[in-house]
């Protein structure tokens, strides 16, 4: 079962993915940041390197994403190797079976339509489907706390984060209603682990069998 975590900044994909992933028994996958296929750090060159390697694996995919968004080229560019690092991720999971997302391609989708502004569910008949979406919110107070005691959050960034999450929750809605798969909405205000094991138990009634 191959499962993505979606969300906008601090409601606690990175902290629950990994935990759900060791409760399920299954591969967890960064997706993005300093990690490689196999959870191993990667430094600043081994990140290009291996961006680059995903575009090569993917070319038809980095072509659509750098056609599709607009800006700068730097900027194009930037987001065609990230989506085709992203996907490569995904295509891994698959490949192997399993795999929890913890900002995977589609999450990829709806942070960039937030970040430009712009309709990016062209690209998804090309990205690779999860069976399962788990759709994490919080609620603002708990947001703000996480978000104020993160390293580098200056106050404007705080302060304009309620008006980027009702512009992701825009997006999501659009891009998940596009995809047609099961979502699981979970509110996680408290613990990561009482919020991976909500999601444990409702995946085993939406998909009819324990996953695995």
């Amino acid at each position: 079962m191959i499962i993505e975590l979606i969300g906008p900044g601090a409601v606690g994909k990175s902290t629950i993915g990994p935990i759900l992933a060791e409760r399920l028994g299954i591969p967890h996958y960064a997706g993005q940041g300093f990690y490689g296929l196999n959870g191993e750090p990667l430094g600043a060159g081994q990140i290009r390197a291996d961006r680059l390697i995903s575009a090569v694996a993917d070319p038809g995919l980095t072509i659509a994403a750098l056609r599709i968004q607009g800006g700068p080229l730097r900027s194009r560019v930037s987001f065609a190797l990230t989506t085709a690092r992203r996907e490569r991720f995904a295509r891994h999971a698959v490949a192997t079976g399993s795999g929890v997302f913890s900002s995977g391609p589609v999450h990829w989708l709806c942070q960039e339509s937030t970040r430009y502004q712009r309709d990016l569910t062209g690209l998804l008949p090309r990205v690779v489907l999860s069976d399962v979406y788990v759709r994490l919110s919080a609620d603002p107070e708990v947001v703000t706390r996480r978000l104020e005691g993160r390293g580098g959050k200056t106050e404007s960034r705080v302060a304009e984060h309620p008006l980027w999450i009702d512009r992701y929750q825009g997006f999501a809605d659009q891009i998940l209603a596009s995809i047609g798969r099961p979502v699981l909405a979970v509110v996680a205000n408290g613990p990561a682990e009482d919020a991976a094991d909500e999601i444990v138990t409702r995946l085993a009634a939406v998909t009819g069998r324990e996953a695995s």
